[in-house]
Formats: structure tokens, C-alpha cells, sequence
């Protein structure tokens, strides 16, 4: 009892004496100057007195203990007949002195914080623990890290206990390399489906953007239907993408794919979808490889007269004006219709006088392409002379021809029988192009299938078979197949003279280990009577013999 007494007493005398010393500190401030009088006044010799100024509403608040606190260390340095001053005096400088300390600047702090554990002990902790941690990871942006310990939930079978927003932060962190982490943004996303969660608008959007990077049709197709059936916004990336997957078509089927292509611009026009200029350069593709030039020409003029009316119309490439790349699509589409003297009568129109002087020769890789698309014209026509005339129009306009355009006019040299002047354009790329020069390299390797195609064409199978070898020993050392290209052309070259053996022989040693194995098991159960030959990617048998009977339907296979 008596010690509570004390400490009450304590309590009582410490809360006096405090307001004691409170008490006297605003009684001898008030006394010093007006309560919120301004500087001016306070600074005035103690001699001169002054009478209270009246003061603004919003300067008549009373002050607060810091601002008397400065007040009154102010009065007490300042001497009689001088101002007053808050800033804080300024030491004499003392040329002798040590230099003084040097303030760098502030650190930069990271972005994101990182999470450091050792991983190897991580199945030592909880299921709660687990799951925090993944939820740290995807905060941190640590993908490798946050890949494991899902992995490991997976395992123990706690993915059940993630949110939806865990499986959402976790699909959104992968999409920095969507062709990696490919199986787990599958993965999460099947079992976001299976524990009664139904993914959101911008889910299927960046999945339908990592199904081109897939090339994966058929799971794009699908997340599109989704979105239609439970009417969700489909924005203009969503149709981008679906609308590139379209035009991308492999050799089985591409008409089939690029018509269901043609159909979905239809139906994006129907219904008045968001497009901008990527859409209509992806339409423009789909519809000149399907060879209809008058829908071309009306979605080009459609295209231009939304460039011309300053409507928000973003272009593909940044580094490139939306007119030129729009011209460019048309013409490539053009070429691609086989329209070829209306894609030479729209380069004379257009680009000679646009691109191809003042400030359009600033877009130099835009203008390669054109010149590419050009050379692509001229060997779909064997048309050397105008190749060289093009080739002496860049050229003098100072553009640099790169592996493609020597490739073409390789090709169309050999295409005209002139394997000499082939045969100097490939030694010409190796020493202008960068990179062409370097063995095993991806730019040697395109230039000497361009030059094996050039053999093929001209008939010359000994300097074929040659290029053949030097390519495949390139791949070998790689550890890559054998270009189909390459494959294609030396096949070529045998059945030009005639020889269906040798160009079968051709095709099998260059096909890989794994595809014959198949075709043996293959050709085993069809002697069973159940099954035929599966086509494998590229040339097949059937196709083989099929072209021989082309070049030679007097002969029998």
C-alpha cells in the first residue's frame, strides 16, 4: 500500500513541476514579443519600442514549441542595434583546415527488394511458410525462385491453398519469357480453372500474346471462344494476335487457316472491333497470300485514309513512319497475289518519289525491306534485268544490300543459268555482309542454301552436292537437322536429271534419327494392315515422288 502511495506521489509532483516549467517558458515568450508578430518586429532593437501590429488571420495562429524554441536561441546571440537572423550563422572559413567531408550521392535503391533463403531447406518448413514465401517471391519479381517453391507446393499438393491472386501475379511474373516457363503458365493456369476460379480479361489476353510466341493456333482458338461465350471485351491486342497466329500457317492446311483468318477480319468488320494499323497489315497479309486483290486494295485505301485523318493509329514499328510500313505491307501483299506488275506500278507511283529521295532515305531498314520484296518479285517473274536495275537504284542511293537481297539475286542468277555470276555474289556477301564471313555461322549458312538453290535451278548437280555437304557438315556442328531448304533444293538438283533414288537417299540421311525411327514403327504396323505412313515436317515420300512425276510425266517413278 505504501508503495502505491509513493508512486502516486511521484506521479502528482512530476506532472506539477512540468507544468510549472510550461508556465513560466510562455509567460517570459510573451514577454519577449507579440504572440505571432513577424520578423520585422522581433528583430528591432530592444531601445525602439513597438507598437502590435495587427496581422493576418493565418498568421495569428499561436506558434509551436520549435518555432519559440528558435525565437528564443535567436534573442539570446543577438546583440543590441542588430538584426536578428533564423538561418543559422556561418562559420569563418579557415584556409588551413582540412578539407571537409565529401557527400556522395544518396544510394540507389532497388525496384523490388530481394529475398534471400537458402532454398535447399525449404522442405523443412510448413505449408504456411511455403506459401508465404512464394507470396514474397512473386512481391520481389524473383522468377526462378518463385518457379521452385510452386514447384515444390505442387509436390506437396498446397497449390489448392493458393488465392486467385496468387495464380495471377504468378501467369503475369512468367510472361518476362513466355517460351521457358511455358509448362508452368499452363500448369497454373489449369489449376486456377480447377479450384473454381475463372481467369479475367487480361489473363486471357496475355495468353492469347504468348500463344503467338507458341505458335500454338489451336490453344488461342480456344481462349478466344472463351472470351466470345462468357462476353468478355476483346481489345485490339487479342485480335492482333489471333489475326498474326492466322497468317503464320504452316504448308498443311494454310489455305484452310488463312481462310478462317479472312473470316475473322469479316467478322471484326461486322461488328465494328477496335483494329489500328498492326491489324490491317496482318488483314493485308492474310488476303494477298489468299490472291484477293481487289478486298487488298480497298483495306490499303481504308488504311491510308485513317493514316490521313490523324486518328490514333499506332504502326507497328516505332523506328518506322506508319505510311511507309503500311507501304510496305501492301506491296509485299501485292507480291505475294502474284500482282506483280500492279506492285510495280504502285513502287513507281509511290516510292520512287517518296521514300526514295530527302528524308525518306533516313529509314533505311524500312527501305530494305522494300528492296527485298522487290528481289522476291523479281525471281517469282525470272526477271533479271529489272533485279539489277533495282539493285543499281539502292545501291546509288548509298543502302546497303544485306543476306536476303544477295540471297535473291543469287537465286535469280541461277534461275537465268548464270551459276558464274552466282557463284561471285556469294563470295561478294561474305566479304561486305557483317557476319557473312563467319564459319558456322546463321548468315554463311542462309548464303550458301541460296547458292545451292541457284546450283538446283540451273541443273548442276556436282556443284549441288558439294554446297549440300558443306551445309550439313555446318548443322553438324551445330548439332542441328539439315535445313529444309537445303534439303528441298539438293532433292531438286537428283530429280532434275532424273535421279529418284538419289534424291530419296537425299531426303532420308538428312532426316533425324528420331523421325525414322518413327517411320519404321510406322511402316511396321501398316504391314499389320492398321495404320498408314505419317507425313513428317517438310517433304515426305509421297511429295518426292509426286514432283518427279511433274518434271517427268513421261517417265515412270
Amino acid at each position: 500500500m505504501s508503495k502505491r502511495i509513493a508512486s502516486r506521489a511521484s506521479e502528482v509532483f512530476c506532472t506539477c513541476n512540468l507544468t510549472l516549467r510550461l508556465v513560466a517558458f510562455s509567460t517570459s515568450s510573451r514577454a519577449s514579443y507579440p504572440r505571432g508578430a513577424p520578423s520585422a518586429i522581433i528583430n528591432q532593437s530592444a531601445s525602439t519600442p513597438t507598437a502590435p501590429a495587427s496581422l493576418p488571420r493565418s498568421q495569428s495562429s499561436p506558434p509551436t514549441q520549435a518555432s519559440q524554441r528558435k525565437r528564443r536561441d535567436a534573442s539570446y546571440r543577438a546583440e543590441p542595434g542588430k538584426l536578428l537572423s533564423y538561418a543559422r550563422a556561418q562559420k569563418p572559413v579557415d584556409p588551413n583546415a582540412p578539407p571537409a567531408r565529401t557527400h556522395y550521392a544518396p544510394p540507389v535503391i532497388p525496384r523490388h527488394r530481394r529475398v534471400r533463403i537458402n532454398l535447399d531447406r525449404i522442405r523443412s518448413l510448413s505449408g504456411f511458410e511455403k506459401l508465404e514465401l512464394l507470396r514474397d517471391f512473386l512481391q520481389a519479381k524473383q522468377v526462378e525462385d518463385a518457379v521452385y517453391v510452386y514447384t515444390v507446393l505442387k509436390e506437396n499438393e498446397l497449390v489448392a491453398r493458393l488465392k486467385y491472386q496468387d495464380y495471377h501475379h504468378l501467369f503475369h511474373l512468367l510472361l518476362a519469357d513466355p517460351v521457358t516457363y511455358r509448362d508452368v503458365m499452363l500448369d497454373a493456369l489449369s489449376n486456377l480453372r480447377r479450384f473454381g476460379y475463372s481467369p479475367t480479361t487480361s489473363l486471357l489476353t496475355s495468353l492469347l500474346t504468348c500463344c503467338v510466341k507458341w505458335r500454338d493456333l489451336d490453344l488461342a482458338e480456344r481462349a478466344y471462344a472463351e472470351m466470345r461465350e462468357r462476353k468478355l471485351h476483346v481489345d485490339v491486342t487479342a485480335y492482333n494476335a489471333l489475326l498474326g497466329l492466322y497468317a503464320s500457317g504452316s504448308k498443311s492446311g494454310v489455305k484452310t487457316q488463312l481462310q478462317r483468318g479472312a473470316d475473322l477480319w469479316r467478322d471484326m468488320r461486322a461488328e465494328h472491333a477496335p483494329v489500328n494499323l498492326e491489324s490491317r497489315i496482318k488483314a493485308m497479309d492474310i488476303l494477298g497470300r489468299l490472291a484477293r486483290v481487289d478486298a487488298l486494295s480497298a483495306l490499303h485505301k481504308e488504311a491510308v485514309t485513317d493514316l490521313l485523318s490523324n486518328r490514333p493509329s499506332p504502326g507497328p514499328l516505332k523506328s518506322t513512319p506508319p505510311r511507309l510500313a503500311l507501304d510496305n505491307a501492301y506491296l509485299a501483299s501485292l507480291v505475294a497475289a502474284s500482282a506483280h506488275d500492279h506492285a510495280r506500278a504502285y513502287f513507281d507511283a509511290r516510292f520512287a518519289p517518296a521514300w526514295l529521295s530527302g528524308e525518306g532515305l533516313a529509314f533505311s531498314k524500312a527501305l530494305q525491306d522494300t528492296f527485298n520484296i522487290l528481289m522476291k518479285s523479281c525471281v517469282a517473274t525470272r526477271n533479271a534485268d529489272e533485279a539489277e536495275r533495282h539493285w543499281s537504284q539502292f545501291v546509288s542511293r548509298g543502302l546497303r544490300p544485306d543476306v536476303i537481297s544477295y540471297g535473291r539475286l543469287i537465286l535469280l542468277s541461277g534461275v537465268t543459268g548464270r551459276t558464274d555470276r552466282a557463284r561471285e555474289l556469294f563470295e561478294e556477301a561474305r566479304e561486305r555482309c557483317p557476319g557473312a564471313d563467319k564459319e558456322g555461322g546463321k548468315k554463311l549458312m542462309q548464303l550458301r542454301c541460296s547458292l545451292l538453290q541457284a546450283y538446283a535451278e540451273a541443273g548442276n548437280v556436282t556443284l549441288a552436292r558439294k554446297v549440300f555437304e558443306e551445309v550439313r557438315a555446318d548443322c553438324e556442328r551445330a548439332g542441328k537437322p539439315v535445313l529444309r531448304s537445303a534439303v528441298s533444293a539438293m532433292v531438286l538438283a537428283d530429280l532434275k536429271v532424273k535421279n529418284l533414288s538419289g534424291a530419296l537417299d537425299t531426303w532420308e540421311k538428312a532426316r533425324p534419327v528420331s523421325l525414322r525411327e518413327g517411320a519404321e514403327e510406322a511402316e511396321t504396323v501398316a504391314e499389320e494392315g492398321s495404320a498408314e505412313e505419317p507425313e513428317t515436317r517438310g517433304l515426305t515420300r509421297a511429295d518426292i515422288v509426286a514432283q518427279f512425276q511433274k518434271l517427268h510425266p513421261d517417265t515412270t517413278a
